[in-house]
């Protein structure tokens, strides 16, 4: 297998993304590979998940193939966020059966070319990754481009996870666990919300919490499903009027620039200019 850099996305740019990469940290090209880059439609995460609950890889790829064809988790999902509240969300991930760790584990072999996609516009070297779930963008960023990562998610399988495969990279990612409705404390050059505001009640609330711990020229990465799908999924746009109109309209009202856009990513400059009236 071959690897390069991050190429420069297609898509509308507002203007040049101006971050630089960092050097990288004391890791050869053949453990980064063999660690975090997928060599098989599951990748490593099947290994490390492996790992993590004693059992065998291909019980693990097993299993994972099984609850990607499985609607239950849909089910239990719609019954237990039907009034949507902050408490309900939370609840379902918390409380969520191992299973939501298999049906990840298969849509992980995707987290490489997001990476690749997110990575010219990230800026350093404090960097948040909210809602971090499994933690391979995390590791991505910190383990190949020293970045100081902080991971930031509820209490969940996920985190446990995510802790784990940290401690087994021997990584300095810092993992931050929310409770309540808070957000984690610190200033930041970039943060990153990939594939999590979808998820959340409170996204507006989110953008404002962004606005106030970015540096100033710092950059927000937003990575958004606006995608409904069948049966009911782990999205509540719908519900919380998540749209591309809406989230450019709230961002316009905060402090923030757009650098680039397409349709599923937003990345905005945090500016010391007040927004217009």
């Amino acid at each position: 297998m071959t690897f390069s850099l991050p190429n420069k996305p297609t898509g509308n740019f507002h203007s040049e993304p101006s971050g630089s990469l960092l050097p990288l940290p004391p890791l050869s090209r053949e453990e980064y590979l063999r660690a975090v880059v997928p060599q098989s439609p599951i990748g490593p995460i099947a290994e490390d998940l492996a790992a993590f609950l004693g059992m065998e890889r291909a019980e693990v790829e097993r299993r994972a193939r099984a609850d990607a064809e499985d609607t239950s988790l849909r089910r239990e999902w719609m019954k237990k966020s039907i009034t949507l509240s902050e408490e309900d969300v939370r609840r379902f991930y918390t409380a969520s059966r191992h299973g939501y760790l298999f049906s990840h584990a298969l849509a992980d072999r995707y987290s490489f070319n997001k990476y690749r996609k997110i990575r010219p516009f990230c800026v350093g070297p404090r960097l948040l990754d909210y809602g971090a779930g499994n933690g391979t963008i995390s590791l991505l960023l910190a383990l190949y481009d020293g970045f100081h990562v902080t991971a930031v998610d509820i209490e969940s399988a996920h985190s446990r996870f995510a802790a784990f495969r940290f401690a087994r990279y021997k990584t300095s990612i810092r993992q931050v666990i929310l409770e309540g409705n808070s957000f984690p404390a610190g200033r930041f050059h970039t943060i990153l919300a990939l594939d999590v505001l979808e998820h959340c009640v409170d996204w507006r609330g989110f953008l404002e919490w962004a606005e106030a711990s970015l540096e100033p020229q710092g950059r927000l990465v937003l990575k958004v499903s606006f995608a409904l799908y069948p049966g009911g999924a782990l999205h509540i746009t719908d519900r919380t009027n998540l749209s591309a109109d809406t989230l450019r309209d709230a961002l316009a009202r905060l402090r923030f620039q757009p650098i680039f856009s397409d349709d599923s990513l937003f990345v905005y400059e945090r500016s010391s200019k007040k927004p217009p009236p």
